[in-house]
């Protein structure tokens, strides 16, 4: 009776252990993913200065606008070569299809969407770039939040709702403040619903020390400086946060300003 009740109880705790070991593998795996994913989003916002000229206000939003250079399409085919490693990622289930129409569904399209890309790419050299065209084809069967018509109807357009937070450091002056909260403004910047114009600023203080070779605003090569400082945030569309940044960095007295972009997640 004894060795029977100390069985029953040795597989009781064993049955433990493994529901315990399974749930530990199930967040180990949870944590694996969301780091992986965390990377990923790292890699791609390293070639924001593509997706930026493919937009509807880029350099290459026209119709016949393109990459011209060997620089350029080197930028582009690099861009796309990260991107279609997500086609292999979704086959090997890995990721499923929603989740990489929700993150990265605009920027396929809008690589897509760009008629010198497309023919070059996607036409005349298709056989290099079979798993994007696969990737493209898969998610256009998505009903995706992101796709809407373009105004010729004679394709497929897709256009981000995903809005970013553009944070900017500046000296606490309020001229140079205002100044570049209407830049930022009439690159895009600041708009929320009817409301336009938009930002939060918060004072305090930076500090920094300035390293041989530099050329300081304010404050002297090789001692600590601090000086009163401020904070400017403001929200726009993924579209927009190129024109945004580029306009704030026209009017920075700073040679290096520290500027933030931070991707706002949608809730309700």
């Amino acid at each position: 009776m004894n060795a029977d009740l100390l069985t029953a109880l040795g597989l009781l705790l064993t049955g433990l252990g493994l529901l315990y070991a399974a749930r530990q593998l199930r967040i180990s795996r949870k944590i694996a993913r969301g780091e992986f994913l965390l990377h990923l989003y790292e890699l791609v916002q390293e070639h924001n200065c593509v997706h930026a000229a493919l937009t509807d206000h880029g350099r290459w939003a026209n119709k016949m606008g393109g990459p011209r250079s060997d620089e350029e399409w080197f930028s582009v085919d690099r861009y796309m070569g990260l991107l279609e490693s997500l086609q292999v990622l979704v086959e090997d289930g890995f990721l499923d299809a929603r989740t990489v129409d929700r993150q990265y569904g605009h920027r396929i399209a809008a690589i897509a969407g760009n008629d010198v890309i497309r023919q070059r790419n996607l036409v005349d050299q298709a056989y290099r770039w079979k798993d994007f065209i696969a990737l493209w084809r898969l998610l256009e069967k998505e009903d995706s939040y992101c796709a809407i018509q373009d105004n010729e109807g004679d394709g497929k357009r897709w256009s981000s709702t995903m809005r970013m937070k553009v944070a900017v450091n500046c000296p606490d002056d309020e001229a140079l403040i205002q100044d570049i909260i209407d830049a930022a403004s009439a690159a895009g910047g600041g708009k929320i619903g009817n409301y336009s114009r938009v930002a939060l600023v918060l004072r305090g203080y930076e500090t920094w020390k300035s390293e041989p070779g530099a050329t300081p605003h304010t404050g002297e090569v090789g001692k600590v400086s601090k000086e009163p400082s401020v904070r400017i945030e403001m929200q726009c569309e993924e579209e927009d946060v190129g024109s945004v940044m580029r306009a704030i960095r026209d009017l920075h007295p700073y040679e290096e300003p520290v500027i933030e972009v931070i991707r706002l997640e949608s809730v309700g």
